[in-house]
């Protein structure tokens, strides 16, 4: 079992390496940068999700929108200085968020709390994917738009306006 060393060469490192040092500090400072830049990567994802989510914020009009209910009166139309409309949705969006992975944890247990519901038409996953979307997708609060006018140079007190609203609003 002898092995026939006299064909080993040994090799002289390049001067390069015998040159070269290694310290733990420039191991641990890339690791940090790219640990890093990670984040801030994450970060600005988050960011960016987070405004495409929340759509945009409330809106100022020139104008009362023609949707607006004409059974309802404006008063002083003339001194209206400011005409905001805010999104039912953009409203209660951090409810919303706030609410989305509760829904998903709770879901199962909804599920399983209406199984004795299920319609005879939908069977096995097609109606679990479905019960789960309905819950998913369903709202947590109010959605309806709000609509906040602002006037200017009125000579009636806070309350008489009050009053007028009660009196238009019980017609």
């Amino acid at each position: 079992m002898r092995r026939n060393i006299n064909n080993v060469e040994i090799v002289e490192p390049p001067i390069g390496e015998l040159t070269k040092r290694y310290s733990a500090f420039s191991a641990i400072k890339r690791t940090c940068f790219t640990w890093c830049g990670c984040l801030v990567l994450l970060l600005i994802g988050i960011i960016i999700f987070l405004r495409v989510a929340l759509g945009s914020g409330p809106e100022t009009l020139k104008k009362i929108p023609d949707n607006f209910p004409n059974n309802i009166p404006i008063y002083d139309k003339d001194n209206i200085e400011q005409i905001t409309f805010v999104s039912g949705k953009y409203k209660n969006r951090g409810i919303e968020i706030a609410a989305f992975f509760p829904k998903i944890i709770l879901s199962p247990l909804f599920l399983t709390l209406n199984k004795n519901e299920q319609s005879s038409d939908d069977t096995g996953k097609l109606s679990s994917v479905k019960n789960l979307w309905k819950i998913i997708s369903a709202p947590v609060s109010d959605h309806r738009d709000t609509l906040q006018i602002e006037w200017r140079n009125l000579d009636a007190m806070p309350s008489f306006i009050t009053n007028y609203y009660k009196m238009e609003l019980k017609k």
